[in-house]
């Protein structure tokens, strides 16, 4: 029964949680990822009904069990040994579901609790940051999105999540492939704009800090807008010239992104320079790294 949710169509869907749910161990914690490795082998091999499962459902669950009903699980030899695995094999369907799905469906339903936990209990520990990341990419319903980066304004902690060098290319996709949102690129500016710990993570090269840049780069200096965001655009462009810190600015302009791989280029773009001048259209607040018209 446990296993079985009706939709709203009104048949039986069959929901993880029967499965899934850290409850299984019976106060054995630390059995839970060997049942996961258990799970993933099964579905491996091809189980039907394991293959079923939505896979935003699977991981969500997954990542919400482990990391939010527990303080020290995540510290466990059995834990750090199989997670890692667990968690690649489950993003590479998440990866090949956003693929499939043109870039625009919502994948993951992480709770923004991992971010809090993360926080709370983790003192940076680079795979647990690496999981509650996940909670910020654009795979998640965006009202999530939101609320987890703005827990981690909150704390001052954009500083303690892992480099994007720790992630692989599915992971990256759901961060620098997918459609940036318009709520995230709020977020991200003003984070840029007061946080000292983002200061921090984009220096540091932390996921946090290059997927700011990218969201806010790629709204500012991206394709043509409707006329709304139009305005929008320049709104943001003289906030960032007039009060962006000038190694923040300087970042945002050599900030790029090429087939999925973020990186920060030795100079400044040329045309990122060029349409900032075109609507600035004035030289006063250009900083200096800027050439002249």
């Amino acid at each position: 029964v446990n296993g079985l949710r009706k939709g709203d169509s009104g048949s039986s869907q069959p929901i993880p949680d029967w499965m899934y749910d850290i409850s299984v161990c019976e106060g054995r914690m630390n059995l839970y990822p060997l049942i996961l490795l258990y799970l993933l082998c099964i579905e491996v091999s091809g189980s039907k009904y394991l293959l079923g499962l939505p896979v935003s459902m699977k991981l969500s669950k997954i990542l919400h069990d482990a990391y939010c009903k527990s303080d020290a699980l995540f510290k466990e030899d059995a834990f750090v040994a199989g997670m890692p695995l667990i968690l690649k094999a489950h993003l590479c369907q998440v990866g090949d579901h956003c693929r499939g799905g043109g870039g625009s469906a919502i994948a993951l339903q992480i709770s923004p609790a991992i971010v809090d936990q993360f926080l709370s209990v983790s003192l940076g520990e680079q795979f647990f940051g690496l999981c509650a990341s996940l909670a910020l990419c654009n795979a998640q319903p965006v009202k999530d999105q939101v609320q987890a980066w703005k827990a981690i304004c909150s704390a001052g902690c954009f500083h303690l999540f892992p480099c994007v060098s720790c992630y692989d290319k599915d992971a990256r996709l759901l961060f620098f492939t997918l459609p940036y949102r318009a709520e995230m690129v709020d977020a991200c500016f003003e984070s840029m704009l007061t946080s000292e710990s983002m200061k921090s993570a984009v220096r540091d090269g932390c996921i946090t800090g290059y997927f700011a840049l990218h969201c806010v780069s790629e709204f500012c200096f991206g394709p043509s807008k409707s006329p709304r965001a139009e305005s929008k655009r320049a709104g943001i462009i003289h906030r960032a010239l007039a009060f962006l810190d000038d190694d923040m600015l300087r970042m945002l302009f050599r900030y790029s992104v090429r087939d999925g791989v973020p990186s920060l280029e030795d100079h400044p773009s040329d045309q990122k320079v060029a349409t900032c001048k075109s609507i600035v259209g004035s030289n006063d607040i250009w900083p200096s790294f800027f050439s002249g018209p």
